[in-house]
């Protein structure tokens, strides 16, 4: 009856099926569930009796997430706060709490900052400085920060679908109500009800689509002694996959990235003595990250999102930001949360020199509503009337991460960002005075279409390119998975054909062409990399590349001033070989795997119910351990060559 399809393709298609998931306490369709999954799996025993028992395993998970939903909405459905408070009190008091624990955050992590930076003569930039959360845990402010929007997030959400108030693309909570303190303690719980499960909804997404490692039991048997009176019942749920970590480490290089050109833009408006206040700063280094990152001219007005160019997504959200920080006060969180009319705010963005058109336009799109994916993107709430702007979100938010974060969440497409993509790789090796080709050739039916390939001495590099976002949710991680299998299949098929009808390789190169080594590499355009090859395929961006060509010495700003700490090539000019070296040791990735351990974070469910999970931490070490890295990686490069021949190919 399953047909032609294996089986571990039909569970994972059956895992990955949204509709067996039921989170709003529909006892019906839960039981529905119950029966359909009881009768998949009489029909998978049935047609597989000896390899039965894994693929059973996999989908009983169905039958505890719906299990642990239906905790989480019994839960929210008994806290005081949804007992006693209406929509629009429980939005607003909600709200309140977050700009409330706003301030909280941000002056642990001044005080952990001042402290990191006890009797040194300045910052180390290269060094996390984590918190304590509420409950002991060392954490990144920023995912701190992160985990309290997205707790409001799923309040106002949740709340907006279940009393109705959508209206037109957004909700509308009707009313803003300043809350008693009795309120913001009543909202704590359902907070923490929000935590639990917006970071188990994750948890079970990176199950279903990653096959994440999880075991459960219904008991307390193996539980310690002294919790046995607090557990029940818990979920185990391992590590996520190593591609996680490559997720963050983009993510982190992205910010890096962020802050050279910040730095960078500010020096030069300096020098030209040209309009460097903060505002224009920001806005000029965040357009240019927008077309390093995305190999695009934000400008371009073929290059639309929701009827804007990415210009000015970044235009409409930086005169936002200026408005907050400069109402802001650190021991007032009313201050964070200005409630204007419709045209105090179109009125806000003209008088910064937007068009009313295209005010309005951005407005219209960064209210929130049941399309938001989060608070980042649309932090305009509206109250009847009036327009809170939610300065939490807004004050020290990135703005070319919202921007991307806009494209992804509408699913738009940009026009020619592949080509942009390998356009610029190809001045690259242009101006590195290489010779680079792109060409199709046709071998009877077969068509071989090559985005780039460079002839250097016997290497032939063959490169696929590829300009996609840094995936933000289990769902997508999955996706580039299994787009980049279907990226290798054919880039292997490319090589393979080169390898076929050597007269592509003549007649594009010269018969004495000299080639004796095909290197097939995928090139991203956001700055996402592998440390190890991927089926025989190097993964690789442009920002390394380009990085490799621009310049032998890298170079670390320390106490003492700016330091050359590594040499990428072994001699006055870069090489093949060199090249091939940063394929297979690229530091931007290796250097942060050392960055990286592991945590359990447990969660509650229910009373006695809970997750156990472990979670990766990323935490940078500082400059001395940057400079003994690298010392250690040309160490290591010298004494490979030193004893001849170049060992990767």
């Amino acid at each position: 009856m399953l047909g032609k399809i294996s089986l571990d393709s039909f569970v994972d298609a059956v895992l990955r099926n949204e509709n067996l998931i039921v989170q709003d306490g529909n006892v019906e369709k839960v039981l529905w569930v119950v029966d359909y999954l009881g009768s998949l799996i009489e029909l998978i025993k049935a047609e597989y009796p000896k390899e039965h028992a894994g693929a059973v395993r996999r989908i009983a998970i169905l039958l505890v997430i719906n299990n642990y939903f239906n905790k989480l909405y019994e839960w929210r459905s008994e806290t005081e706060a949804v007992k006693s408070l209406s929509a629009p009190e429980l939005v607003s008091a909600s709200l309140i709490r977050g700009a409330e624990d706003y301030l909280v955050i941000s002056k642990k992590a001044v005080a952990a900052l001042r402290e990191g930076a006890r009797g040194k003569a300045v910052i180390d930039t290269h060094l996390s400085y984590l918190i304590e959360d509420s409950i002991g845990n060392r954490i990144h402010p920023d995912s701190a920060m992160s985990m309290l929007f997205d707790s409001i997030f799923l309040i106002m959400k949740s709340t907006g679908f279940i009393e109705g108030l959508k209206e037109n693309n957004c909700f509308d909570f009707k009313r803003f109500y300043c809350p008693s303190e009795d309120d913001i303690y009543k909202i704590g719980a359902l907070n923490l009800n929000a935590m639990s499960w917006k970071f188990f909804d994750s948890l079970q997404k990176d199950i279903r689509h990653c096959e994440r490692g999880w075991s459960h039991s219904d008991n307390n048997e193996d539980v310690p002694e002294e919790h046995k009176e607090h557990v029940k019942e818990y979920l185990d749920i391992s590590s996520p996959l190593a591609w996680r970590i490559y997720e963050i480490i983009a993510e982190q290089r992205i910010r890096q990235l962020a802050k050279e050109i910040y730095f960078t833009t500010l020096e030069h408006l300096s020098m030209m003595r040209e309009n460097d206040s903060e505002a224009y700063l920001n806005r000029v280094a965040n357009n240019i990250v927008i077309e390093r990152i995305l190999s695009i001219d934000p400008g371009d007005e073929k290059n639309k999102c929701l009827g804007l160019t990415l210009s000015q997504w970044i235009e409409g959200y930086a005169v936002l930001q200026e408005f907050v920080r400069s109402n802001y006060n650190d021991d007032d969180a009313s201050s964070l949360v200005p409630l204007l009319g419709k045209v105090e705010i179109i009125d806000l963005f003209v008088s910064k020199g937007i068009p009313i058109g295209i005010a309005d336009t951005f407005l219209n799109n960064v209210i929130f509503g049941p399309g938001s994916f989060d608070l980042y993107d649309t932090p305009v709430i509206r109250f009847g009337d009036l327009y809170m702007i939610y300065g939490p979100v807004l004050k020290d938010a990135i703005l070319y991460e919202l921007v991307v974060s806009n494209v992804g969440r509408n699913k738009e497409k940009l026009a020619h960002k592949g080509d942009a993509l390998e356009y610029r790789l190809l001045h690259v090796f242009k101006e590195a005075g290489l010779n680079p080709k792109k060409f199709k050739e046709m071998r009877g039916k077969e068509e071989y279409e090559f985005d780039l390939l460079v002839k250097w001495n016997d290497f032939l590099f063959v490169f696929e390119c590829k300009n996609r976002a840094i995936p933000r949710s289990p769902v997508l991680s999955r996706n580039m998975i299994d787009d980049y299998k279907e990226h290798i299949g054919q880039l292997k098929r490319l090589c393979a054909g080169l390898d076929k009808y050597p007269d592509m390789v003549e007649k594009n190169f010269g018969p004495k062409h000299g080639v004796k080594y095909i290197i097939p590499c995928i090139v991203n355009g956001m700055p996402f990399a592998l440390d190890k090859k991927l089926d025989e395929v190097f993964v690789t961006d442009i920002s390394a590349i380009s990085r490799f060509f621009n310049g032998n010495e890298i170079t670390l700003n320390s106490p003492e001033g700016e330091i050359n700490i590594y040499s990428q090539w072994s001699s006055s000019n870069p090489s093949p070989e060199d090249f091939l070296f940063m394929l297979n040791h690229p530091f931007n990735v290796k250097m942060r795997l050392e960055y990286f351990s592991t945590r359990v974070e447990c969660l509650p469910i229910g009373e006695g119910v809970y997750v156990r999970a472990e979670e990766y931490l990323y935490e940078e070490k500082g400059i001395q351990e940057s400079i003994r890295y690298f010392s250690e990686l040309e160490d290591y490069r010298n004494n490979l060559f030193s004893n001849g021949g170049y060992p990767f190919v």
